[in-house]
C-alpha cells in the first residue's frame, strides 16, 4: 500500500527523538544486549517518524484507534497501535534495506502481546510504501544475525 504524509512528521520525529533518547538512555546503554553503538539515534528517530506516518494515515481515513505513548519513561514493550481487534507494532523500513526485519528477542517475548507488524518504507519526503503482516507470520522468516542482535527477516517485494 502507497500512502502520503506531511513532511514535517520527520522534523518532528528528530525533535521527540531527543527526548525519548534521553530517557530510554539507561536502556540502551553500552554493554547491554540492547546497546546499539552510535546508531541509538537514527533507529529511535526513525521509529518515532514510522509511528507518526501510521497515526497521521490512519487519521487522515478516519480510523478509530489507541496508541502507545511516543514519548515515556521507558521503552514500551508490546504493540504501538490498537485498532479493532489488531494490536499492531510499527516498523519503520531504513530506504537502502531489501528486507523485513523484527527483532527475535523482542518478537519471542511473550510480554510483546502483538498481532501484526505494520511496516513504514520512507520513500520520499512525503511517500512511503507499507507492508502489513501477521505476527504468525514472522516465526517462518530466515534467522539472521544482524549487527546489534539476532533479527528474523524477509526480503521486502
Amino acid at each position: 500500500m502507497q500512502l502520503t504524509f506531511s513532511p514535517s512528521l520527520k522534523h518532528f520525529a528528530e525533535d521527540i527523538c531527543i527526548t525519548r533518547s534521553f530517557l530510554s538512555s539507561n536502556v540502551y546503554k553500552e554493554g547491554t544486549d540492547m546497546f546499539r553503538g552510535d546508531m541509538e539515534f537514527h533507529y529511535s528517530m526513525m521509529g518515532i517518524w514510522g509511528e507518526m506516518i501510521a497515526r497521521d494515515y490512519l487519521i487522515q481515513k478516519g480510523k478509530e484507534f489507541k496508541s502507545a505513548p511516543l514519548v515515556d519513561k521507558k521503552p514500551v514493550v508490546g504493540a504501538d497501535i490498537f485498532m479493532d481487534d489488531m494490536k499492531i507494532d510499527v516498523k519503520t523500513i531504513n530506504p537502502n534495506s531489501s528486507h523485513l526485519y523484527v527483532t527475535k528477542k523482542s518478537h519471542d517475548n511473550p510480554k510483546k502481546d502483538v498481532t501484526h507488524y505494520w511496516f513504514i518504507l520512507p520513500k520520499q519526503k512525503t511517500k512511503a510504501t507499507t507492508y502489513f503482516i501477521d505476527a504468525k507470520e514472522v516465526y517462518n522468516w530466515e534467522v539472521h544475525p544482524s549487527r546489534y542482535r539476532a533479527v528474523y527477516r524477509i526480503r521486502r517485494k
